[in-house]
């Protein structure tokens, strides 16, 4: 396996300067510059700068994950842009830290080692996720929709024993798009303890007028020095701290300070009963789908009994073609033959009866080494030698016992 690492960094609704481009593209001889965006990507060695501080410096989104089972997932706000005593009560450990400087807010979400060993980890040498996919996100603390933030959360709460906050379960969080389910993906968030969390969710309000839309209604209660002023900021700064200025001004002047709440938040019951309850629901789902698995089995077997004497036939008469692929739909089919047989504690006769078929063929050398590497008869020799042995166990893997019969082949 080799290494991978990728460095993602993303402005939000706005470009990067000239100036700010070429300091970016001087971090690393790996990276790529867009007008909004930067990416760096690793085979070996790594990024010799703290992403943070160049987010901090340069950009509003950070994501980053490795193909050894780390991501991180960051956000840049000014700090009069959100909702910050309801995004406190979302630090836990090192796993969610909310970094306050004078003017800004970092939210930074990290996990270590979170390693899946059904993911792709073990595998991939590319980045499958960018972090623009994550963009929405941002938009949404604006809004004090805090969906994404409790995902990571959940995600973060699992590797801790006690818990100093638990934040309220957001209304929606059970109304997720496909961005979301993305970052649940990203992370490995187990889908069982989500389920549970969602099942304790309001429902998501529909508003009748954004965030943006009260405050543009706010908007005559400027001077016109005042409006003058935030313009003028808003060509010489950066567009989100323009923004920021011009919605604490705002706020400033209709004395509401605090945010009203459009998003209703839950009662939550403590996280270890969470746990308790997604971990049974995962046992009865588990339960619910052997049972499935066991009457799919029934059934299977019982569609290879009614159609065993037509099998046997259809073996006969595609061995008789002498062709590759019928020599092929053959053991296909005395390989199902074997599976029942098997399953019916049967297996002497089965090969009886196999091998008696594949003696009628002495002469059909291909045939003879399919039928032996199939390991379909038990008369057949083949050369002990590495390649053979191989394209035993390649077979094997391409035809597990799990692997139902395509029951087509018998119109064939």
């Amino acid at each position: 396996m080799s290494e991978y690492q990728c460095y993602q960094f993303d402005a939000i609704n706005r470009a990067l300067s000239t100036t700010q481009r070429k300091a970016v593209g001087k971090l690393s001889s790996h990276i790529s510059v867009g007008h909004s965006s930067a990416v760096v990507e690793y085979h070996y060695s790594s990024f010799k700068h703290d992403p943070i501080k160049v987010l901090r410096q340069y950009f509003d989104l950070f994501t980053y994950e490795s193909n050894w089972g780390t991501q991180r997932l960051a956000f840049r706000f000014d700090k009069a842009a959100i909702n910050l005593e309801t995004i406190a009560t979302y630090e836990i450990g090192q796993s969610i830290q909310i970094i306050e400087t004078d003017d800004q807010v970092i939210i930074d979400c990290y996990f270590e080692e979170n390693w899946d060993t059904d993911a792709r980890y073990d595998y991939y040498d590319d980045c499958p996720y960018t972090g623009s996919r994550f963009t929405d996100f941002y938009e949404e603390l604006l809004e004090d929709d805090l969906r994404s933030l409790h995902i990571l959360w959940l995600k973060a709460a699992e590797a801790y024993d006690e818990l100093e906050n638990e934040p309220s379960i957001p209304a929606g969080l059970a109304q997720l798009d496909d961005t979301h389910l993305d970052l649940v993906n990203f992370i490995g968030l187990d889908h069982d303890l989500l389920y549970t969390a969602q099942s304790l969710s309001k429902p998501k309000r529909k508003r009748e007028s954004s965030q943006s839309d009260e405050l543009e209604a706010l908007l005559p209660k400027l001077t016109a020095q005042e409006a003058q002023h935030l313009l003028r900021n808003l060509l010489k700064k950066n567009p989100q701290s323009a923004r920021a200025e011009l919605v604490t001004e705002l706020r400033r002047k209709t004395k509401k300070q605090k945010r009203t709440e459009h998003h209703p938040l839950t009662a939550t019951p403590p996280f270890s009963q969470l746990q308790k309850q997604a971990q049974s629901a995962k046992a009865e789902r588990e339960r619910l789908a052997e049972l499935e698995r066991q009457k799919q089995e029934r059934l299977y077997f019982a569609k290879l009994q009614s159609n065993r004497a037509l099998m046997w036939a259809k073996a006969a008469e595609f061995i008789e073609r002498k062709k590759t692929k019928y020599y092929e739909y053959a053991i296909h089919t005395l390989n199902a033959l074997k599976q029942l047989a098997t399953h019916e504690n049967n297996i002497e006769t089965y090969y009886e009866r196999a091998n008696q078929l594949a003696s009628n063929y002495p002469t059909l050398t291909g045939l003879q080494q399919r039928l032996a590497i199939a390991d379909v008869i038990s008369n057949g020799d083949l050369p002990d030698t590495p390649g053979y042995a191989c394209r035993r166990e390649s077979w094997k893997s391409k035809h597990p016992p799990e692997k139902e019969f395509p029951f087509q082949l018998l119109s064939e």
